[in-house]
């Protein structure tokens, strides 16, 4: 074997008996400790070797004009094997003969962001891997050894660099769209005590697809189905603010390809049960404070050139989408500046009939599936000064009922503990039930005899949009007495 050490530098000496072993040794199994009568190699030569069976030591290896850190050295054979273009088969055995482990792979460090993913290294045919890249590789070939699959049971990491690389392999245990469905089953279950949501809405991932192979199989559909952007709990936003279609038109707005080809994809399927999935999903679009989502004169026509024929037209007549959209931070000035806008000239035409449109959409949707953006539609109405509404098309109890019957579907029966954004959903749905009382009160005597069979806490929110206690009906004194309490703090 020919190759110079480096006596300063330990990491690329690691390197360059690695590469040089496989450029002339093909893919034969790196020796931990090699046979001198074999081998021409020095004493200093020799004790390299242990090391590439090592995990204690984190290597700063500069590779090709790019840097790694914390790089384990049983990891080093695997980087050099990719590197080097070897095939899947071949970088199974070189994880598998080195027995690298999940914390292994963990460790590397490329120093990047959410926002930027720099490369990791240059194959030999010129192909620049980044991080993204580096990591479904890693991920794909470690969860195909056997020995590892305990190791990766109990993974809990969701960050995207880990959840990115995970939808690539098929340890459907860990695929967002699984996750999303089993805490959607948690959230919505009854218990003693409380239970734990997750934080993140696995959104974030959208930014690392950068290229068709980041693609899971190179497919549009296995990511949409991965990731878990065509779930019911995604569009009701049930068990966390989940942003993935938000930041998907929002990076496809800004030009990126993959993303924009993904909605082009969606925007075309012709199976009629995506296509509804991809309406409900935008008809969930709200404005959201974790994705900075498009201005509406930017996002609705975006919309009407993507999204055509007969199926997407309630998206593009949507009152509840219309509001949702427009920033809630100075709403009456926002909403101003985009009265130009056909969409919204057809929705302000008639200022006192917008509570009667918003009622016929939410009337069309069973009680079960009202999520989030309807539900929390009428304290975004309340943020701006529209006139008295006019009862029209629509029974305001009927309508009241089937909105408490909604908030019942959706808000979590259990207190929620960590650091969960659900309980301010919640709150925000409960908020939109207020407000729509308080809007029909203000024209409208509700007949509280159509609420008698609600409960308490459902009562107790009706209250607090402004119907009398004393009109309301199937109180007993008991009740009355919590009411009056939680009034004065007792």
């Amino acid at each position: 074997m020919s190759y110079d050490l480096d006596d300063d530098n330990e990491a690329l000496d690691l390197l360059a008996i690695t590469e040089a072993w496989y450029v002339e040794n093909g893919t034969s199994e790196i020796p931990e400790h090699p046979d001198t009568n074999y081998y021409e190699l020095s004493q200093d030569q020799q004790k390299l070797f242990p090391l590439l069976f090592e995990s204690t030591v984190g290597y700063r290896l500069t590779y090709g004009g790019h840097q790694m850190t914390n790089v384990p050295g049983r990891l080093i054979p695997f980087m050099v094997g990719v590197k080097l273009g070897l095939s899947d088969n071949a970088l199974f055995k070189i994880m598998g003969h080195h027995e690298v482990q999940l914390q292994d792979i963990l460790a590397p460090d490329l120093g990047s962001t959410d926002d930027s993913y720099p490369v990791a290294l240059t194959t030999a045919t010129g192909e620049s891997v980044n991080e993204t890249d580096f990591n479904i590789k890693l991920f794909q070939i470690f969860s195909k050894l056997n020995s590892r699959h305990e190791e990766l049971e109990d993974f809990k990491d969701v960050t995207s660099r880990y959840t990115m690389a995970l939808i690539h392999t098929e340890l459907s245990h860990h695929w967002p769209c699984n996750k999303i469905e089993r805490q959607g089953k948690l959230a919505s279950k009854q218990y003693d005590g409380s239970i734990t949501l997750p934080e993140h809405d696995f959104s974030s991932i959208l930014y690392r697809l950068e290229k068709p192979s980041h693609l899971p199989n190179n497919n549009m559909m296995d990511f949409l189905q991965r990731s878990g952007m065509l779930t019911s709990h995604v569009a009701k936003k049930d068990t966390v603010l989940y942003a993935m279609w938000e930041l998907l038109l929002e990076r496809s707005i800004h030009g990126e390809k993959v993303p924009e080809a993904l909605v082009d994809y969606c925007a075309v399927h012709p199976n009629p049960a995506t296509r509804a999935t991809v309406k409900r999903a935008l008809l969930s679009l709200t404005e959201n404070p974790w994705v900075m989502l498009p201005e509406p004169e930017v996002l609705l026509p975006f919309l009407q050139k993507k999204f055509t024929g007969k199926d997407f037209a309630p998206v593009h007549e949507s009152a509840i989408l219309l509001l949702n959209i427009v920033p809630e931070d100075d709403a009456e000035s926002m909403l101003a500046s985009v009265h130009h806008l056909p969409s919204y000239q057809k929705l302000l035409i008639n200022p006192e009939l917008i509570l009667a449109k918003i009622a016929k959409e939410i009337m069309e949707i069973p009680a079960g599936d009202l999520g989030f953006s309807q539900l929390s539609a009428f304290r975004k109405m309340s943020c701006f000064q529209f006139p008295v509404q006019q009862i029209q098309g629509f029974t305001p109890e009927v309508l009241v009922n089937h909105v408490l019957d909604g908030l019942a579907s959706y808000c979590t029966p259990n207190h929620v503990a960590g650091q969960s954004n659900k309980p301010g959903l919640d709150r925000d749905a409960q908020n939109g039930l207020k407000s729509l009382v308080q809007m029909l009160t203000l024209s409208h005597t509700l007949d509280c005899n159509q609420f008698a069979d609600r409960s308490l806490a459902e009562k107790r929110l009706l209250i607090d949009g402004g119907i009398n206690v004393k009109d309301m009906k199937g109180l007993s004194l008991p009740e009355l007495g919590q009411l009056f309490s939680q009034d004065l703090n007792l």
